[in-house]
């Protein structure tokens, strides 16, 4: 078994803040005709070990540390993304008159992930296209009647096939992904590969971050394009999502 990092904790030992790095071990308990270049220590015989006490509490601290890691680590998990404000979707459009942004909090979907197997994950997300919002109505308006035709189209989903990942991902250590997927928005569904940054958080969360362009044309939406108002057909698209541990 490869050894993984699971996470750190600070202890003060004789009045100085020291941390420590936990690891899980790479080889079996030490033998006679092992490699090893270590002993592995049973959390029972801690208390065995000829340390002055202050050791002994820092190796006890790290094993509780480990057994409450692991978990995240075990088995794949399913992290819900819930509609609320911290769960962002946002757009940018540049036109010959004025650019303007538009967001939604209105986010569902799921991820399951294996921490340990990331490249085995997969994730859902679906956006609530009724919900977005231009600070301007009149526009909304035009946007959703003329071009996303949200009353045909009301929500906007990506369903992933496949994840280029790390072998691992360990807590609070951002990591850079690639999401190949089905990306469906006006009835049109499109296969695309975009970036992915990842963070696990230790209490149970995943946060993702994405930044990428989608091409309006592609998918059937025919963009302000005339002598008033030019809009550019590639708009820059900002997920920053919050998935939590069912």
């Amino acid at each position: 078994m490869r050894s993984r990092f699971v996470g750190s904790f600070a202890h003060t030992i004789m009045n100085k803040r020291i941390t420590f790095h936990v690891f899980t071990a790479n080889c079996e308990p030490r033998t006679l005709n092992s490699r090893c270049n270590y002993a592995t220590i049973p959390t029972m015989d801690l208390e065995k070990i000829p340390h002055p006490s202050f050791v002994r509490k820092a190796l006890q601290l790290a094993g509780a540390f480990l057994l409450l890691a692991l978990p995240l680590f075990a088995q794949p998990r399913t992290y819900q993304i819930a509609p609320d404000s911290k769960n962002v979707v946002e757009f940018h459009a540049e036109d010959s008159y004025d650019a303007f942004d538009g967001r939604t909090n209105r986010v569902t979907g799921s991820i399951v992930a294996d921490p340990a197997k990331p490249s085995a994950a997969s994730v859902e997300i679906n956006v609530d296209m009724n919900s977005l919002g231009t600070g301007n109505s009149l526009r909304d308006k035009e946007m959703k009647e003329l071009y996303l035709e949200t009353n045909n189209h009301p929500s906007c989903s990506f369903k992933s096939v496949s994840i280029a990942a790390p072998d691992s991902i360990a807590p609070n250590a951002p990591a850079d992904i690639t999401v190949t997927g089905d990306f469906k928005l006006h009835g049109t569904t499109k296969r695309m590969t975009i970036p992915v940054r990842v963070v696990l958080i230790p209490d149970g969360r995943i946060h993702a971050t994405s930044n990428f362009k989608v091409h309006m044309p592609d998918f059937g939406i025919n963009v302000p394009d005339n002598i008033l108002v030019t809009v550019n057909n590639d708009v820059p698209v900002r997920l920053d999502l919050w998935a939590v541990s069912k």
